[in-house]
């Protein structure tokens, strides 16, 4: 046990340094598995004070409204460089997916900083600028945000448009200037801890060890020590923020969160009854994360997340092209079923 700790506490130490000089690229990973979200995403995006960012949005229902995001996309002049479903999973057989996805936009992103947003969140003006500074200051940490959680109006959501796969708005008019700023009722539920619903009206950066991965920044070169996500997760439902955030706690990264940059969080799940738009409530991964932290503890369970590929080669190597009828993005596989 020394031994193995002694370990981590070098590669910590070697892998934790000084921010990056120059001008950083911002790269957002929007995750999605429900009908609409994009009237959120995108005319929060054309409001950023900084362009410097891409979007790349892995979206399970891409084959039913690639063209429709691209076309609002274009027209409110978003960085918009991918529209694709998730990759080939590491684990076929498991129930979830969210790790995959998650994956999935990191091998496609190109950025120093990689943002981890899901579906129904609305991002304030400055949030590019202020996740940027953030990470010029501080070279090994996560950034988290203060999730200000809003119901929608009555009437707002059209009934019909919640099972419409091609959707890319719900509502029976897009929602562009986000909750807040439209007046909607706030509603102060959710897990958020107190200290940081006092960084959020104190509007005061905090260092806290919390992470949600409904919003949340990472380095690019955490990413990669890491190897992404650890897809045995998407065995069950939930824990892969803690995942994350203890594997890089155990590198030396900090976990802060920026009180000055609240998000807008849309509660979806009353919407309707669904595997789609509900929460899940059964096959958590609670215990399989306890189990596995225990293990890679001891040094029994790896800290680099043991998925089929390998996160370092995808800024390093060209991929082969795809097929004509392939719409999943190409991945490099380290160990390859027979027949692939």
């Amino acid at each position: 046990f020394l031994l193995n700790f002694l370990a981590l506490a070098f590669v910590a130490s070697v892998f934790c340094s000084e921010p990056e000089e120059g001008r950083l690229l911002h790269s957002i990973v929007y995750v999605t598995k429900r009908p609409g979200g994009y009237d959120i995403l995108l005319h929060a995006l054309a409001r950023q004070t900084s362009k410097d960012y891409e979007l790349i949005c892995v979206d399970e229902l891409a084959n039913f409204r690639r063209e429709r995001i691209i076309e609002l996309a274009n027209s409110l002049s978003v960085n918009l460089v991918a529209v694709t479903t998730s990759k080939q999973k590491t684990h076929p057989h498991t129930r979830f997916g969210i790790a995959n996805a998650f994956n999935t936009g990191f091998i496609l992103s190109s950025g120093n900083i990689v943002t981890i947003l899901q579906d129904y969140i609305y991002l304030p003006p400055d949030f590019v600028e202020k996740t940027l500074a953030f990470h010029a200051e501080h070279g090994c940490a996560l950034l988290s945000y203060p999730e200000h959680r809003f119901e929608a109006p009555k009437g707002l959501v059209n009934r019909d448009r919640i099972g419409d796969k091609s959707a890319i708005t719900v509502f029976h008019e897009e929602v562009t200037k986000g909750p807040l700023f439209e007046g909607w009722k706030s509603i102060n539920e959710g897990g958020m801890p107190r200290p940081l619903w006092d960084s959020m009206r104190d509007g005061r950066r905090v260092q806290f060890d919390w992470l949600e991965c409904a919003c949340c920044s990472i380095p690019w070169d955490l990413i990669v020590e890491l190897n992404g996500v650890d897809e045995t997760l998407d065995t069950g439902d939930d824990c892969h923020e803690v995942n994350l955030k203890v594997r890089s706690q155990m590198l030396g990264a900090e976990v802060w969160n920026e009180g000055a940059c609240p998000v807008q969080l849309i509660d979806h799940h009353r919407w309707e009854r669904s595997e789609t738009w509900t929460r899940f409530t059964q096959d958590t991964n609670i215990f399989r994360w306890d189990f596995m932290k225990q293990q890679m503890e001891i040094g029994e369970y790896p800290l680099r997340a043991p998925n089929n590929f390998d996160m370092s080669l995808h800024r390093s190597a060209r991929l082969p092209p795809p097929d004509d009828d392939d719409e999943a993005p190409r991945v490099r596989i380290e160990s390859p079923a027979a027949g692939e």
